[in-house]
């Protein structure tokens, strides 16, 4: 018995190898198939950055002051920054997602998405009262560049368009996430990916003061090196979006196959030429033959022309019988694992 088990051995090798090679095969065949049916998702970064002084923009327009000329906030470069003091808004922060970069595919629609936004809370980057902060995101209808503490007028809004409140969480790390979906619809449409984080307008209702600090997506570069970033809760981390999207293609069928060029049939031969007939009628009695009745002239027959090809029109799929290639598949795989697993001894008990 066990040398018999030892024979076998190999048998059971091989048919585990015939079934590897099965489940293989059907992977190829239509793993490419389900993969192309998933829809996506993508995390993106930001394309522009930039933050205003909001006190500062609003007595430069009602004043003939210099804007330019004055010093800006104390705070580190490739920072951002939202803040609010006794109900009077004191800074803003306005971002461009970076699509172009995601490889999204083209006619995509975007389902849902967050917005990310890590607190900056390094001790000397301005963060106060971080976990009090309302912040409140709306969608960007203008124009900006790249600025650190502009004194300008910040880019035009449009809150009743789209806009988000944002909500804060503690633990891992301090951080604010926004809901997109609000402003996905505008997207689709050709809106701009920007948007304005700005204090709410329940914080300036209620009078707060809190500063919020975000991360540069170039946060800690140029710095010294004898000068280390100094962080309470991990490593920085810039702003970020997750948006999920599914293809908005139709579905194209194949395209049906070249008409079939049809040949001419070949020319008819042209009948033999008639001979006249002979009317005369045989001598009784001498009378005179009858006088031959000549035929008609015949008249000139049209020359038959080539018959055109014949355009072929194929209406649905010219060979059903290709979609039950995959069912014909499966049945000789399982045809052929049966035929290999079945027992190759005797009735008698002696190998064949």
């Amino acid at each position: 018995m066990v040398t018999g088990a030892r024979n076998q051995e190999p048998l059971v090798t091989f048919r585990r190898s015939v079934v590897l090679l099965a489940v293989g095969l059907l992977i190829a065949l239509f793993g490419p198939v389900a993969q192309a049916a998933e829809n996506g998702s993508a995390t993106v970064g930001t394309q522009t950055e930039a933050w205003y002084v909001t006190t500062t923009s609003e007595s430069c327009s009602t004043t003939a002051l210099d804007c330019s000329l004055l010093p800006p906030p104390d705070y580190p470069k490739n920072t951002l920054h939202v803040g609010v003091s006794g109900g009077t808004p004191t800074a803003a922060t306005y971002i461009e997602l970076d699509l172009f970069s995601a490889n999204i595919p083209l006619g995509a629609i975007f389902t849902k998405g967050t917005l990310t936004l890590p607190v900056d809370m390094a001790p000397s980057d301005g963060t106060l009262r971080q976990d009090m902060a309302k912040l409140r995101v709306c969608q960007v209808t203008d124009f900006f560049s790249a600025a650190e503490a502009s004194p300008q007028k910040p880019p035009e809004t449009d809150c009743k368009a789209a806009s988000a409140n944002a909500t804060y969480s503690a633990k891992p790390a301090p951080t604010f996430h926004v809901d997109l979906k609000p402003f996905l619809a505008g997207w689709a449409q050709g809106d701009p990916a920007a948007l304005a984080i700005m204090p709410a307008p329940k914080a300036v209702k209620d009078s707060e003061t809190w500063h919020v600090a975000f991360f540069g997506k170039d946060y800690g570069a140029g710095q010294q090196e004898d000068v280390p970033v100094s962080m309470e809760n991990g490593d920085p981390k810039s702003i970020t979006a997750k948006l999920s999207y599914k293809s908005d293609e139709p579905d194209i069928p194949p395209p049906p196959p070249p008409p079939e060029i049809g040949i001419a049939p070949p020319l008819a031969p042209s009948p033999p030429p008639v001979s006249p007939i002979d009317t005369t009628l045989p001598e009784f009695g001498g009378d005179a033959p009858a006088p031959k009745v000549e035929p008609p002239p015949e008249t000139a027959k049209p020359a038959p022309q080539p018959v055109a090809a014949p355009e072929f029109i194929t209406v649905g799929y010219k060979y059903p019988i290709a979609w039950i290639m995959p069912l014909l598949l499966l049945i000789g795989f399982a045809m052929t694992g049966h035929s290999l697993t079945r027992s190759l001894e005797r009735p008698g008990g002696s190998l064949a």
